[in-house]
Formats: structure tokens, C-alpha cells, sequence
């Protein structure tokens, strides 16, 4: 009996031979039904994927609009079109203020065999008229910031597990991205004009996730002609390895010239063109943590304006030691051939690039901007704070160059640095950390060598820094042109500067607070021209959101210097000499005020908020010599000081008088000269008042004898040995916007002048005021000068020399005084002998006894003369002035008319304003 090999044994009886099995019509129609259930959920998916965009950016606020969608699920391609991203409180009816983000076309094809198998791929992307809005309102926010999610608190996480080591590796791998007509328009309201820029790029990215290479360019009408950007890397498994090329082409900073204003910057019509190579390799630190190491390079950067190399070097390279979430460690990182160029301009703005530093003109009375509120800092690794070291920063042959040109020619100043290094440097600092700071330098034309040599330590919480500095082979040649504009001109010949800091500092969020002592001294050779023994701050703190200063106490002490005043009369100090006056147009270019610098009103004074417990100078020593006599004089004021207490001016302060004092001893010359009294300032309005009484116990105007000499005048000596004097002074200082513009107010007394040779009064003065001073850009304007009841004591000698004032007035025949009235007689005659003998008989009068009414005083009519010497002055007639009521001792028939009196029992007060 035979088989049927058509037939399997379990096959039903009677079935044809053939036919499809059960099992195999089941599977026909599972097929069917996942075709047509996946063909319905790619139309549900189709359909429902818009609205679920739009469900997606609802809670931001926004609103999504797709014109069509194509999706393909078994093919893997998804297509869209005209995907529109607006503001979904005017998404009804949506203006160009509504649209944010328009994207006209966009395809994905996915290798799905790939993805499904747990490699993500794309084979390309392709994004073509991308449209993004953007804009700054009047206070400077960014629209898209509305939209974006809060930064919220970190949130305290619990230990994690052992991590794993770092993997490079892409989650997503594209063979090819293309995008085309990418614009980004950005508005800026918050500068006069507003601005509006247009940026226009497209990008080419191939391999991404594999050998990658990387095209990119960009412009923008205006604002920029190119910008550049390829070169590729990979960054797969364990190690990146990338190289990028940067070019930016004909950059115009001055089309963001409302912006650069904000910031008191200013830049002209220029463009700057800048480029350099960026090399970047990573590696983990190992297979069980988290973290890489690797090494950064930036090869040949420069930056060029108008054709004119600005910044440049060979190269920077960062040795990445290690780099985790919580931590950067760098080893030697070197800087070589660096070179940078600077100008200063002939308004004195310094220029950068093109771009010049003008600073930001305030308007008077402006409030400042309200402070920022500090936000905690965002935790980063496990200890919630970021750290940093460096091994070592070292520079080599680098070079900064600064040409002057508010001279003319223009002042070319360099300075050289052969090498510069910085060790061991950590933040947050360590206690018993130590950084050590030293540079080797040059500065020709000024100084040969420069050495600077420090430490930065951290101790509890803060720093302490210490730095010694030595300048050799100064001579300040190069500056000779600045100098000569202040009237000054350098002498040094083999100068010499030795200083030292000393400062403790302690940082508390937002204070910054210490105390900082140090000394200074200047030699030119074995000779010692200037020190300070002692500089010292202490009870320092600074807030860095307001700009409050706190000082405890500010001291300077051991303050020497030499001065001396040559045959010519120009004074030496310093290393440093005045001279004559430059000849008219031999000088620098005329400045130019900047734009934005008003010109219409004089700068606004500001006071710092400051709150300082006392200030005080003290143990000063100045040495004089005077070689312009015959004998030469020599003076020393062996202490002299200034001190300052308890004095605020800001917020919080309560205007409290300050107390200051200031004193002065030259043996031989003055002694006991001091001046005390109190001050007040304010910040805003500007307002600055003083009071102070002054005395001098002795003062010896026979060592003035040399200076007197030339002037036909020689000291009297002192019944008491010495003259003694006193004065008051009332002065106030103050802004103003009253009449005739914005300026400054001013008012000065001087009250109790007095001037005594023991008992016996030479001269004194109720008072001298000085009011309704007022300083604008218009001019200078005076009110009034009122002097109020002076006295003077006049005699004459029997050889007929006048003694006043403790001096006596015998003009020799080579003297100025004797020139002058020579050729005064021989222009206007002899005086009459009435009036010549009326004055002999006033000279040789006993003084008459004050009162009844007020002291006698002589009324010297003063005569405004220019002469050069060579002619005789001429005779201006004397000034008419009222006659007094009464005049003592004679009737009113008997006043003499058209003469001024000799003495006027009476006050007077001249109005006086230009």
C-alpha cells in the first residue's frame, strides 16, 4: 500500500491537493488586518500629529500651525510643510509681531532597519526657509525668554550609583544635513534708533557621529560680509578629536552703535576682520568615572581692523588635566607671541579694534538702576561648588603696544614681556594654598627693567597677597610729550622705584572686605627723591552691588620728598620739573568732545558712598631749596599732617558735620600752623560745605629774607620774635540747575582775619565774603565782594620807608617796585605838593583810637595796568565812588569832590560779575 506524498498526516480527509493550510490562511489574514491597522494609525497619526504639536507648546504659551504633514512608517520619511510657531494669545489673528519661528519645508529619511535594531540613523535631513523673530523690548528683554521654563532650585539628589566611564558616542548618527535659507531677524527697541539686523546662513554637515566635516557660512547685510565656519572631527567611543577653522569677514561694528553706546563704547565706520584654528582632543579619565582629559589649542588667532593687525599670537594650548560636572583641572597652560595694539585717540578715548572707550554721559539727577537681587549659585558636583586649578599660566615673548595721538607727532609706548608666569592658582581657595605671580618686563623709552615678583594665599575663608616690585633704569623719555602737556618734563637719569604690598582679603557675598598696607620709594641713583614709609587700610569692605565703601581707617605716614626751585624759578621733584609755558600752537591737536558727552554741561561730580571712620596723614617731611635767591634758601617742614574722622556721604548716612584738622611745623620758618574744623557732603545733589578756624603761633618772615630782597621788600623783626595770625573760613559748593543753566554754586568767607606782632595789631578784617558765585558753561559769574570792617596799620620810617604787615618797603634801584614808579612819575608829573603834603602828615599821624564809629582804614584804589616793561603804564584816573554820609572831620561843605578818601568810616560793597 502506497503513500500520497501531497498529502501531510494531518491533513483532513478529503481535502484537495493543494490547497492552503488553516494555519497559513490565518497568517494571510493577520497580515491583512496589521497592514490595514498600521495604515490607519499612519492616517490617525497624520492627522492627530499636528494638534499634538500644538498641545505640546500649549503650556509655553504658544501656539503651532502645520500647513501638511507627510509621514511615512514603514519607509521612514516624515515631510512638513509651512510649520508656524506664533504667540497663542494672538494666534486668532496673528500679526508679524505674533510669528516667531516659520519653517517652509523640512524632510527626514530614517533607516528604519537600523533604527529598529538599536542604531538610530538618519540617512538626511534636509531644512529649507527657516524664518526666526526675535526681538529686545525698551528694558532690554528677549521675547523668546517669556517661553522658556524658569530656572528652578537644584533639587537635592540622593547618592547615585558607582558612574560609568564616559562615552563620546552620539545617540543619533546623520548621514547628511542640509540647511538652506536659514534668517534670523532681530530687532533691538531698547537703543534710539531701534535696530534691526538680518542674519542669513546656511550649514552642511556630513557623518555626523562618524567622521564628521562641517560647513558653515553666514552674512548679514550690514553688519557682516562672511562668516566661515569648517573643518571636522569624529567623537566616537572613547576620544574626540576636532579641528575647526573660524573666518569672519568685514565685520562693521558701527552698525551696533546704539548697543555699543549702552555700554560707553563708540566705534566708526570701519570693519574688522578676525580668524584662527580651534583643535580640540578629549579621553575619560578612566572606565569607571565620569570625566575626560584632553588638550584645547587655538593656533595663529588674530584680529585686524582696517587692514591694521590689533591682536594676534601663535599659540594658546590648555592641557586639560581633568574635567568632570563639578570640576576643571588645567595643567601648564602657554601663551606664546601674543602682540596687541591699542590707540588713543585725540579726544582721549582709548580705541580698540576701531572701537573707542567714550564712557556713558549721565544726566543729572538720574536715579541709578536699582540692584540686581543675587541669585544662589546653581550646585555642581558633590560638594555643590565648582572647582578650579591651574598648575602654571606662563607668557612668553609677548607685546602690547599703545600709540598716543593727542600729541603730535603721535607717542608710540610698548611694553615687552620677556616672561610672565602664574602657579598654583585654585578656586575655591584652599587653606594653605600659595600662588606665586612673576613677571619680567620692558618698557622702552621709560624703564629698562621691570620685575614683579608675589604671592596669593588663602587662610579662612579668604586671601592674602603680598607683591614686591622693582623698576630699573627709569627715565619716562617716551612720555616726554604727555608731560610737557601738564608743564612737566622728565630728569630722571638712572631711576630707580621699589614697592611692596601687603593685603588681606576676605570675601562674603556681595562684600568684599581686608586690609591693605604697603610702602613706596623713588631714587635716581644714590639719591632719594620721594617714599612713603606706610600706606595703610584697614576695616575695608566694599559692597559690590551698590558700590558702598566702608574704611575703618586710611593712614599715611613717612612721607618724604626733595623739592628744589632752580636760578630759572622751575621747581624739581620726583624726577620730575616744570617748565615754561608752550608757545601758542606748538601744543597737542585740539581735543574733540565725544558724541555722547553732552558739551553742554559741565560733568557731574559723584561722590562715592562712602563711610570712613578717619583718614590721617602724618609724619611728613619735605625738604626745600631755593636756588632762584642769592643766598640760596633752604627750608624743611619736618611734620606736617591731616586728619579726617567719622565722615559719611550716601545712603543711610545722617549728615552728620565731620571734624578735620591739619597742622603744619617748618623750625626757622612757621611753627604752630593749624587749621580745624568741619565738613559735609552730600551725593545727590552735589553739595560739599565747610568750616574751619586757622592759626599760625609763630611765623619768622626773616627767612624770608632772600625771596623778599628782589621784590624791594625786607622782614622787620618781631618785637616777640615772631608773628602770629588767625582767620575763619565758611565755604560751600554746590550743583545747581537755577539760572543761567547747570553748573555750580559757590560761597566763601573769610571772617576774623587778624595779623599780630605780639600785642600790636598790623591788620585786621571783620570779614571778606565772596557771594553768588555761580560756574556754568556760560562762564564764571560773581554776585557780590563785601569787605566788612579792615584795618590796616601803615608807618614810615625816617629814611621814608613804608612799614606794613611786619614788612618794610624800600625798593632798590634795580627792583620791579622802583622801575614801576619811576616810570609812573615820568608819565604823569609830579603830584601836587597840597596832596603830597596832605599824605606825608596822614603817614607821620599818631593812630587814632578805634571808634566811635568804625576803624579808620585806607582805601587804595586799585589800577588794572597792562605793561610789558619796556613803555610807561598809563594813568588811569582815580575811581568815583560815593562819598559817605559823613565823613569825620569834615563838613559836607567841605568834602572834596572827584578824589577818593583816605579813610571811610563806613562798609563797602562791590558789585562784581563778567
Amino acid at each position: 500500500m502506497s503513500a500520497d506524498p501531497s498529502q501531510s498526516p494531518g491533513a483532513p480527509a478529503g481535502a484537495p491537493a493543494g490547497a492552503p493550510r488553516w494555519w497559513q490562511r490565518r497568517g494571510v489574514r493577520l497580515g491583512l488586518w496589521i497592514a490595514a491597522v498600521l495604515l490607519v494609525l499612519r492616517l490617525c497619526l497624520g492627522l492627530a500629529l499636528p494638534s499634538l504639536l500644538d498641545w505640546a507648546v500649549r503650556s509655553r504659551g504658544l501656539a503651532c500651525q502645520v500647513g501638511s504633514l507627510d509621514l511615512g512608517l514603514l519607509a521612514g520619511t516624515l515631510e512638513l510643510r509651512e510649520l508656524r510657531l506664533l504667540d497663542r494669545a494672538t494666534a486668532q489673528d496673528p500679526g508679524d509681531g505674533a510669528l516667531l519661528l516659520r519653517v517652509e519645508f523640512a524632510r527626514v529619511d530614517v533607516e528604519m532597519l537600523r533604527t529598529m535594531f538599536g542604531e538610530p540613523s538618519v540617512d538626511r535631513a534636509e531644512v529649507d526657509g527657516v524664518h526666526l523673530w526675535a526681538s529686545f523690548d525698551e528694558r532690554g528683554a528677549l521675547n523668546w525668554s517669556r517661553y522658556l521654563p524658569a530656572p528652578e532650585e537644584p533639587a537635592v539628589e540622593e547618592p547615585a550609583a558607582e558612574p560609568g566611564g564616559l562615552d563620546f558616542t552620539l545617540p543619533l548618527r546623520v548621514r547628511a544635513l542640509r540647511m538652506q535659507h536659514l534668517e534670523v531677524r532681530v530687532l533691538d527697541g531698547s537703543v534710539q534708533p531701534k535696530c534691526e539686523t538680518v542674519l542669513v546662513a546656511q550649514a552642511r554637515v556630513t557623518d555626523l557621529g562618524g567622521d564628521t566635516r562641517v560647513e558653515f557660512s553666514a552674512a548679514s547685510p550690514g553688519l557682516v560680509d562672511r562668516i566661515s565656519l569648517s573643518g571636522g572631527g569624529s567623537n566616537q567611543g572613547r576620544s574626540v578629536d576636532w579641528r575647526l577653522a573660524l573666518e569672519v569677514e568685514g565685520l562693521r561694528p558701527g552698525a551696533l552703535g546704539g548697543r555699543l553706546a549702552q555700554l560707553g563704547l563708540r566705534a566708526g565706520e570701519g570693519r574688522i576682520s578676525l580668524g584662527g584654528e580651534l583643535s580640540l582632543q578629549l579621553a575619560p579619565l578612566s572606565d569607571s568615572e565620569l570625566g575626560a582629559a584632553g588638550r584645547l589649542q587655538c593656533l595663529a588667532p588674530r584680529l585686524v581692523a582696517e587692514g591694521v593687525q590689533c591682536l594676534a599670537a601663535e599659540r594658546l594650548e590648555v592641557p586639560i588635566a581633568r574635567w568632570t560636572p563639578g570640576e576643571l583641572a588645567l595643567g601648564t597652560v602657554e601663551l606664546r607671541g601674543a602682540r596687541a595694539l591699542a590707540q588713543r585717540q585725540g579726544d582721549g578715548a582709548f580705541s580698540f579694534a576701531g572701537i573707542d572707550r567714550v564712557g556713558v554721559a549721565k544726566a543729572r539727577g538720574a536715579e541709578p538702576p536699582p540692584a540686581a537681587q543675587s541669585r544662589p549659585a546653581a550646585a555642581t558636583g558633590p560638594a555643590g561648588r565648582f572647582q578650579f586649578s591651574l598648575e602654571r599660566w606662563i607668557v612668553l615673548d609677548a607685546a602690547a603696544r599703545l600709540v598716543d595721538r593727542t600729541t603730535a607727532p603721535a607717542t608710540p609706548f610698548e611694553f615687552l614681556v620677556d616672561q610672565a608666569s602664574l602657579q598654583d592658582v585654585t578656586w575655591p581657595p584652599r587653606d594653605g594654598a600659595n600662588s606665586r605671580l612673576e613677571l619680567q618686563a620692558r618698557a622702552p623709552g621709560l624703564a629698562e627693567t621691570i620685575a614683579l615678583r608675589g604671592g596669593l594665599g588663602a587662610a579662612s575663608g579668604g586671601w592674602s597677597l603680598a607683591l614686591e616690585a622693582d623698576v630699573d633704569r627709569l627715565t619716562l623719555e617716551r612720555a616726554r610729550p604727555q608731560l610737557a602737556r601738564l608743564g612737566l618734563q622728565p630728569e630722571l637719569a638712572a631711576g630707580s622705584l621699589r614697592a611692596s604690598l601687603t593685603a588681606r582679603l576676605l570675601l562674603e557675598e556681595p562684600k568684599l572686605g581686608g586690609e591693605i598696607t604697603g610702602a613706596v620709594q623713588l631714587r635716581d641713583g644714590p639719591t632719594e627723591l620721594a617714599a612713603v614709609e606706610h600706606l595703610g587700610i584697614s576695616g575695608f569692605e566694599l559692597d559690590r552691588r551698590t558700590g558702598a565703601i566702608r574704611l575703618g581707617l586710611a593712614e599715611l605716614s613717612g612721607l618724604r620728598a626733595r623739592v628744589r626751585r632752580d636760578a630759572l624759578g622751575l621747581l624739581h621733584a620726583a624726577g620730575l620739573a616744570t617748565t615754561q609755558a608752550p608757545a601758542a600752537g606748538s601744543g597737542a591737536p585740539a581735543r574733540e568732545l565725544p558724541e555722547n558727552s553732552g558739551g553742554t554741561a559741565l560733568p557731574v561730580l559723584e561722590l562715592p558712598a562712602l563711610a570712613l571712620g578717619k583718614l590721617r596723614l602724618q609724619g611728613g617731611r619735605v625738604e626745600f631749596l631755593d636756588e632762584s635767591v642769592t643766598p640760596a634758601a633752604a627750608h624743611s617742614l619736618d611734620d606736617f599732617g591731616f586728619e579726617l574722622a567719622e565722615f559719611e556721604v550716601g545712603e543711610g548716612a545722617l549728615g552728620q558735620a565731620a571734624p578735620w584738622k591739619c597742622w603744619l611745623e617748618a623750625p626757622g620758618l612757621a611753627t604752630g600752623v593749624t587749621v580745624q574744623g568741619l565738613v559735609r557732603a552730600s551725593r545727590s545733589p552735589f553739595a560739599l560745605t565747610c568750616s574751619a578756624e586757622g592759626r599760625a603761633q609763630r611765623v619768622e618772615l626773616t627767612a624770608l629774607a632772600a625771596h623778599l630782597a628782589p621784590l624791594g621788600l625786607e622782614p622787620v623783626p618781631a618785637s616777640s620774635g615772631g608773628h602770629e595770625g588767625s582767620f575763619g573760613l565758611e565755604a560751600e559748593l554746590r550743583a545747581t540747575d537755577s539760572a543761567p543753566g547747570p553748573g555750580y554754586e559757590a560761597r566763601l568767607a573769610l571772617t576774623d582775619l587778624a595779623w599780630r606782632d605780639g600785642a600790636a595789631e598790623l591788620a585786621s578784617c571783620k570779614s571778606v565774603r565772596l557771594e553768588g558765585v555761580h560756574w556754568s558753561p556760560a562762564g564764571l559769574k560773581i554776585g557780590a565782594l563785601e569787605v566788612a570792617s579792615p584795618h590796616l596799620r601803615v608807618g614810615r620810617e625816617a629814611s621814608g620807608a613804608l612799614d606794613l604787615l611786619g614788612l618794610r618797603y624800600a625798593p632798590h634801584a634795580d627792583s620791579p617796585a622802583r622801575e614801576f614808579a619811576r616810570s609812573n612819575d615820568s608819565a604823569a608829573g609830579a603830584a601836587p605838593d597840597r596832596l603830597r603834603a596832605r599824605l606825608r602828615a596822614r603817614l607821620r599821624a599818631p593812630r587814632r583810637t578805634r571808634r566811635p564809629r568804625a576803624s579808620p582804614w585806607i582805601c587804595c584804589a586799585w589800577k588794572a595796568r597792562a605793561w610789558d616793561g619796556a613803555t610807561a603804564p598809563p594813568v588811569l584816573p582815580w575811581p568815583q565812588r560815593p562819598w559817605p554820609a559823613s565823613w569825620p572831620g569834615t563838613s559836607s561843605s567841605r568834602r572834596p569832590a572827584g578824589r577818593c578818601p583816605w579813610n571811610w568810616d563806613s562798609r563797602c560793597q562791590v558789585p562784581w560779575s563778567n
